[in-house]
Parts: structure tokens; C-alpha cells; sequence
């Protein structure tokens, strides 16, 4: 039998129970045992006061059990702690007056969620003889009656609950609940009486008289809801329950009924109904409409116009579903963002976190091969009946929409005349660019005179003309590039990812060219030209306003030496008395120069392994920069006198370095190096970059003939790696040197990173049983305290600590050495940079 009572039932019931004969006890059966209540009838049975009975032996159970059972009845009562089930336990016991007895418990077991088995005792006395029968069915019905009573006690707990006379219709209150949540109105005679039914609503009174026809038509149990003015006036929903008390044999003559405050969970359930019922009437306009329960993780109901396109079937599995839709109608971005959204276990998380509503607009390809832009949209809800979430899942097409958002969006991004990106919306998109830290170059492209087309052919041939720019540009960039319409006459176009400076040039000089082939006016008299001002960026730190400034001061430039032209946008355009000067194209650069010739092919694969390359005409004194980047300085112009770029570049050059660059490569040196029928001259020196730093350059130059005139080409890239990598090559040989060369006790490799070292080579015995690697400190520490000369060892530790190593090793800049004596002689301990992070140090231990 399970039982149905707890232990707030129980307490609310101890009046009910202390009327019936039987003998009944309460005992908590989880240590530390203990009795908490006792029956008016267990003390008449006993004999013993409520106080006697209360008390409990060594062994956990009642006094009044017989000694010689004490400890089988506690070791019973332990199993059924453990166990927690109900049994029925046979012993002896002593009546107070009339000696030994024997008795018999039927013990019903109660366990609370925090763990305590509680046991539920009803006592009885066993008595010999036939004459005792009678009295001993008379005391057993009368237990079978106070477990009845119990059991509808337990079903009526935490309610309001009165006892219903069947005969005379008589209401006795039972106060089992607070009486501040007691909101029943104060009667004291019967649910049929005037003035209970005065209380009860309108709208209820056909459920009162229902549920009274069934309590004296003798129907066991039922249950209504009834609609009732509270005692302070409120109008109140009350569930009311009612259970018949049976008797062996006869009619019931009593009944118990409850009263349970439901107002607030009546009216979720009243919205819930509603919330149901507009669901349903609108799920028809939907593309998809489906309902789940994600407890059960189960579509409960489906519907939408679209349903016979898509697999969905009620009473498949939720997360089923959500998978299945996924795989067949989204990319694959998308489906992993439609996981992330309305997966079961998100849901439910959301759910608990306050949170009821999600919704997400996604691109869908259905069955019949169309996309569709989607709107999802999910509302859960607690089920106030079963108290799971149900989420109504609603998809509605909005593609006209998003058609109409799509070209409102165009229109207000892009330039009416010419489809390109606006001013506004090129500066966002730009300055977004420019933040990933990209390669960037941005072109500020200028038709050039436009007032004159405008006023010989008139405006029409204008915006034909700036029509054609505009349609140049989107044939000739990138797809990727931003290209924007700025206002006027003006146009900017941005390109990322700019891989070569020679390329770039190639791609500009083709864009003229293309633009030079437009012809505008009625008879296509007139040519159509421009000019572009160009300006780089190289690292994360440049936003718009500064490469816009820095081109149009090219631009400015290019407009005053000629216009139909480009310039790259230098430091010395900022000056007032810089002269523009167009390229003089007297360079095997500009006389070879084509972007798809064999000589331009191979100049741009060199690109990709020298940033920087010049092309040099030394009979001329002439020059022209493919390329360049960061790593050296931008002092030089793109083109001019050979002389004074090999003056510039020197003065990047350290001081100690410039003096051979100027030996190898001023033009005097070279025609000599030519004369001699050297093919190149190499030059390897610290050359400052743009950020100001000093790295390891190396420079070739190649003799090219053109015509009778001495040309050159140069090459140069950044070897400070290469430097470093033969710097530590040179320290380890010498390091290597000098172990080879010398016999030492220890050679260890310490990582100060860590604090740990490496046993790299032992020489000696390792008398001091050193470990083959483990903390360098500790260690150390373990040499002084055990074998360094007592009146050393502080000043030994202060020596070789790792933190005085590494301080004293950045001090003197590469070695630190010091001497110290152990118990079996004097020793010298010194230490070596092992690379150039100088994470790794080399110690060697010498014995003197």
C-alpha cells in the first residue's frame, strides 16, 4: 500500500485522529529516532501517559516494548528506514497496570523529500480467546477507519476542508490551512443552504447543485469548479472536491469536503484557451503553423498553406522536425544559425531564463525550387494544465517585403544617376574595410573637365560622360572593390588586398586607357578623360578621412602637371614649393612595362619576393619604383633623379652601414662594377623602416642594356630574420666552442620561462646526485642548505637565484658568471644566451 499521507498532512489531521480508539504513534525512523506524536487511544490501550510514550530506548524504539524484542524491532525499523516500505511487526510489550502483552503494529512508511522516512504506527493489543474476537474485528475496523480518514485527509491537504453530515446536512469546519488564505465566506450549516448558495455566483450555481446531487446519490468522489464571493468581497474561483467517508458494509454517513483558492491559475488557463483559439484561427494564413510540447519533445499539431510542401506530421519527435527542416530548406550558415535559435534545449533554457519569444528571418528554398524569405516566429507557453512549455511555431512568407526593404535600401545606398554606392554609404562601407587592418589603396578618380562638356554639348553629354566612368569602373575593378559616386565630377573607388605596387600601376594605367576610349556628344566628337590621386593604407590604424585627404592632394597634383594622369600620394606632396612632375618615362620600366608582357609577367612573380624594386636608367640619371613596402623608407619619390635616390636612401641606412651602400650602388660605382663585367653588385645593411626601426636589408642590383644607355633593376628585401637566425648560429658555435674546449662538471640548459632546467651533459660523478631536470630555485636552494660552506650560503643563493641570472644577464647583455665553494672545492657557475628570445639560457659548472 503506498501511502498518501505527509507530514503536513499529518500534522493538520492530529484532531481527526486523536478521536479514533486505535492506538497510533508517530516515529521517525531516520536517526536520530525520535517519537512526535502519540494518539489519545495508544495511551488508553498503554496505559502510559502522552509523556511515558514520547520516550524511546537505547536501541531507538518505544519503552514500553518488551526488552527481550528491543533489538530485533530496532533492526526491523532499520530496514524499513532503508527500504521504505510498510510492514506489520509482531512483539511483546508491558501495559503499565496489567503486565506483558503482546501487540501488533502495522507501520506505513512516509518518505519526505529531504530524505527523513517518517513511520506511521497503528497499535494494537493481541488477545487470546474467541470471547475476545469480536472486540479484536470491532478494533480493527476501527483501524481500517482511521486510515481511511487519514488517507482522505492526505488527498484534502493545503485546502480549506469541512465534514459534511449526510443526515442532517450540517458543515463543520476542519482548519487545515491558514486562516489568512482562507477567502471562503464565514457559514456554519450546509452547501444547500441559502445562504452558502447566496455566495456562490450566478454562473456557478448549475455546477453546485450538480456536484450536491452526486454527493447523496452516493458517488464516491468528484470534483468541481465554483465561481464564489470571498470574504472580502472579491469574486474567487474555488476548486471544490469532495471524497464520501466508506463504511464496512453501510452507506456513507459523511463526507469530506475542500475548498482550494484557483483564481490565478483559472485565468492562465483562460488565456491559454484564448491564446489557443486566436493561434488556431490565424495558422491558416501561415505558411507553416505547428504546435509542440518540449517536454515530450513532440509536434502536437500542424497546419499552414504550405503543409503539403513540407514533411512535418504531428507526434514526431520536435527536435526531429527542427533537424529535418533544417537539412532540406536552408544554406548551411543558415542552418547552423536555425540550430542555434530553436533548438528543444535552447528553447527551454530561454524559457526558465523569463525569456517567451524568439523569432528569426531566414532565405528558404521550398519543394517547388523558389526562394522564400521566411519569418519564424515562436511563443512558448506554460501549459497550465500539464504544466509543460508548449512553443507555437508560426512561418509566414515575407518575400514581397523583403523585395520592397531590398530596393528601398538600394535607393537610399546607391547614386541615382550612375547605380554606384552614394558618399554616405561608400564612407561606411570603406572605414569598415580599413578596420580588418587590410592592404588597401584608394582611388580618387576626377573627370576631367566637365564644365567644358557641359557648356559645349550641353548636360545631357555630361551625364553621359559620368554614366561612362561609372560603367568603366565596375567592368575594370574587382567585383569586391567599393566603388562610390562622391558628388559632382568625382568618383572613389577603394581595393583591398592590393598584393603588388606594380600591379596596381598596370590596373591604373589600363583604367585610363579605357576611359580614354569614351566618346561623348552628338557626332562622338569629344574624348572623355580623368585624373587619379592614389594613397595607401597598411595597417589597422588608417580610417577614411585620412587616405581621402591624402589622395586628393595627388589628385590635386595630377590636375595642376596636365590632368589624364595618376599619382601616388607621398610626404613630400605636403610641402608647399613640391613641384608635380609627370612620369619622364625614359626607364626600362616605362618602356618595357606592360602588364601582360613576358617582362611585366616576371616582374610581377619578383614582386611577390622583393617588396622592393627600382628600375634604373644610370646613363640617364633616371628611376622609376615598381615597388615598395613598409620595411624600408618611403623617403624616396616614385620616380626622378637616380642620384638623389641613392642620397635618400643612404640616409635611411645606420650610420655605420651607409658608407658601403653608398660604395656599392652611387652611380659612379656601378658604371665602374659594369665596366669591370660584373653582372649584379650585392649589399646587405640595417636600413630604417616607416615605423623607425633598424632591419637587416640585403640589395641586389642587375645590369640590363637598353639601347646604348647603362640600365639597372633592383631588388631589395628584409633578412632580419636571416640575421638573427645566423647570429644564433654564431653564439651556439662558439658556445659549443668553448664546452668542446674545456672540461666542465655540468653543462645545463635553464628555461626561464618555466623555472626549469635540463641536464644537457654531466662530466663528473655527479657527486651531488643532481636531478636530470626539476626547479631551478629549489634545487639551488637544496645545494646551498647541504653542501655550500656555511658562511656562503646567503651570499651563494643571492648569486644564483634565477631572478638575479636574468637580471644580471640583461644587465652585462649576453654572460654572467660568478664563484662560489662546496664542501669538496671551489666551483665558477656561468651562463650563456642560448636564443634570441631569451627564453633559454646555457649554464655551465666548472670545478677549480
Amino acid at each position: 500500500m503506498t501511502p498518501l499521507l505527509n507530514t503536513e498532512a499529518f500534522e493538520k489531521a492530529k484532531a481527526f485522529l486523536n478521536s479514533f480508539p486505535a492506538g497510533i504513534y508517530r516515529l521517525r525512523l531516520t536517526e536520530p529516532r525520535c517519537v512526535d506524536f502519540v494518539s489519545e487511544g495508544l495511551c488508553a490501550i498503554t496505559g502510559y501517559t502522552r509523556e511515558e510514550l514520547l520516550r524511546l530506548t537505547p536501541e531507538g524504539v518505544p519503552a514500553f516494548v518488551c526488552p527481550s524484542d528491543r533489538e530485533r524491532i530496532s533492526v526491523e525499523f532499520a530496514v524499513l528506514e532503508r527500504m521504505a516500505e510498510s510492514a506489520e511487526l509482531e512483539y511483546g510489550y508491558i501495559h503499565k497496570k496489567k503486565g506483558p502483552r503482546l501487540a501488533l503494529d502495522r507501520v506505513l512508511t512516509v518518505k519526505e523529500e529531504g530524505g527523513t522516512v517518517w513511520g506511521y504506527c497503528h497499535f494494537m493489543e493481541q488477545r487470546d480467546g474467541s470471547r475476545n474476537e469480536r472486540r479484536l474485528l470491532s478494533e480493527n475496523e476501527a483501524l481500517r477507519d482511521s486510515e481511511r480518514l487519514m488517507r482522505l485527509v492526505a488527498e484534502h491537504s493545503n485546502r480549506a476542508v469541512y465534514s459534511l453530515d449526510l443526515a442532517s446536512g450540517a458543515l463543520r469546519s476542519i482548519d487545515l490551512t491558514k486562516s489568512d488564505l482562507n477567502l471562503l465566506p464565514s457559514f456554519c450549516r450546509g452547501l444547500d443552504r441559502p445562504d452558502f448558495q447566496g455566495c456562490v455566483l450566478e454562473e456557478s450555481r448549475a455546477q453546485l447543485k450538480a456536484v450536491l446531487a452526486d454527493i447523496y446519490s452516493g458517488k464516491p468522489e468528484g470534483e468541481t469548479r465554483l465561481r464564489i464571493t470571498a470574504s472580502n468581497g472579491e469574486p474567487r474561483w474555488f476548486e471544490v472536491r469532495y471524497s464520501l467517508i466508506p463504511r464496512d458494509g453501510e452507506a456513507p454517513a459523511s463526507a469530506l469536503i475542500s475548498f482550494l483558492d484557483i483564481s490565478d491559475t483559472h485565468e492562465r488557463e483562460l488565456a491559454y484557451a484564448r491564446y489557443k483559439q486566436s493561434v488556431d484561427s490565424n495558422s491558416k494564413e501561415n505558411v507553416l503553423y505547428y504546435e509542440a510540447d518540449l517536454d515530450n519533445d513532440r509536434i502536437e499539431k500542424t497546419g499552414g498553406s504550405h503543409l503539403d510542401l513540407i514533411p512535418l506530421k504531428e507526434g514526431q519527435p520536435y527536435s526531429e522536425a527542427v533537424e529535418r527542416l533544417r537539412e532540406l530548406y536552408f544554406s548551411e550558415a543558415d542552418a547552423q544559425r536555425a540550430a542555434k535559435l530553436f533548438s528543444r534545449e535552447r528553447l527551454i533554457e530561454q524559457f526558465a531564463a523569463g525569456v517567451s519569444k524568439c523569432k528569426a528571418e531566414f532565405p528558404a528554398v521550398f519543394k517547388d525550387g523558389a526562394t522564400h524569405w521566411i519569418h519564424c516566429g515562436k511563443q512558448m507557453v506554460a501549459d497550465p494544465y500539464s504544466k509543460h512549455i508548449k512553443v507555437f511555431t508560426s512561418v509566414i512568407d515575407i518575400s514581397e517585403e523583403k523585395e520592397r526593404e531590398s530596393e528601398s535600401r538600394r535607393l537610399a545606398e546607391h547614386d541615382g544617376m550612375t547605380g554606384l554606392y552614394n558618399r554616405a554609404t561608400g564612407e561606411r562601407l570603406i572605414n569598415e574595410t580599413l578596420a580588418g587592418g587590410r592592404r588597401c589603396a584608394l582611388l580618387m578618380i576626377d573627370l576631367d573637365d566637365l564644365k567644358n562638356i557641359n557648356d559645349s554639348l550641353g548636360h545631357m553629354e555630361g551625364d553621359r560622360a559620368l554614366e561612362g566612368i561609372a560603367e568603366a569602373m565596375r567592368a575594370h575593378f574587382r567585383p569586391g572593390d567599393i566603388l562610390c559616386r562622391s558628388g559632382g565630377d568625382e568618383f572613389i573607388a577603394l581595393l583591398a588586398d592590393i598584393q603588388s605596387k606594380a600591379g596596381l600601376r598596370g590596373a591604373i594605367n589600363a583604367f585610363l586607357k579605357k576611359v580614354s576610349e569614351l566618346r561623348v556628344g552628338s557626332k562622338n566628337e569629344a574624348r572623355v578623360r580623368c585624373s587619379i590621386g592614389v594613397s595607401f593604407s597598411f595597417s589597422d590604424g588608417s580610417d577614411f578621412d585620412t587616405l581621402y585627404r591624402q589622395a586628393d592632394l595627388a589628385l590635386y597634383h595630377v590636375k595642376r602637371g596636365g590632368k589624364n594622369s595618376f599619382a601616388f600620394y607621398t610626404p613630400e606632396m605636403e610641402r608647399k614649393d613640391f613641384k608635380y612632375q609627370p612620369p619622364t618615362r625614359t626607364t626600362l620600366a616605362d618602356v618595357h612595362w606592360q602588364e601582360n608582357s613576358d617582362y611585366g609577367k616576371l616582374l610581377m612573380a619578383l614582386s611577390a619576393l622583393y617588396p622592393l624594386i627600382i628600375s634604373a636608367n644610370l646613363t640617364k640619371n633616371s628611376y622609376y619604383m615598381l615597388e615598395y613596402d613598409s620595411f624600408a623608407s618611403h623617403a624616396a619619390a616614385d620616380y626622378g633623379n637616380f642620384d638623389e635616390l641613392i642620397d635618400t636612401g643612404a640616409s635611411t641606412f645606420h650610420p655605420e652601414d651607409r658608407a658601403s651602400f653608398l660604395n656599392a650602388f652611387s652611380r659612379q660605382c656601378l658604371f665602374e662594377a659594369h665596366a669591370r663585367g660584373e653582372r649584379s653588385v650585392t649589399h646587405e645593411g640595417r636600413q630604417m623602416g616607416d615605423d623607425g626601426v633598424y632591419r637587416w636589408t640585403r640589395t641586389h642590383v642587375v645590369f640590363a642594356s637598353e639601347n646604348e644607355d647603362v640600365c639597372q633593376i633592383t631588388f631589395a628585401n628584409n633578412i632580419e630574420d636571416e640575421k638573427n637566425t645566423q647570429r644564433e648560429a654564431l653564439r651556439m658555435a662558439r658556445l659549443l666552442e668553448q664546452i668542446t674546449s674545456r672540461s666542465f662538471e655540468y653543462v645545463c640548459v635553464l628555461y626561464t620561462d618555466t623555472g626549469e632546467y635540463e641536464l644537457f651533459t654531466n662530466v663528473g660523478s655527479n657527486s651531488h646526485s643532481v636531478p636530470s631536470r626539476a626547479d631551478f630555485n629549489e634545487v639551488t636552494a637544496e645545494i646551498r642548505d647541504i653542501f655550500v660552506v656555511e658562511e656562503e650560503r646567503e651570499e651563494y643563493y643571492n648569486k644564483a637565484a634565477l631572478e638575479t641570472v636574468v637580471r644580471r644577464m640583461e644587465e652585462t647583455g649576453g654572460s654572467y658568471s660568478y664563484r662560489y665553494r662546496l664542501s669538496d672545492g671551489e666551483r665558477e657557475a656561468a651562463f650563456y644566451y642560448c636564443e634570441p628570445t631569451h627564453s633559454k639560457l646555457i649554464m655551465t659548472v666548472k670545478k677549480l
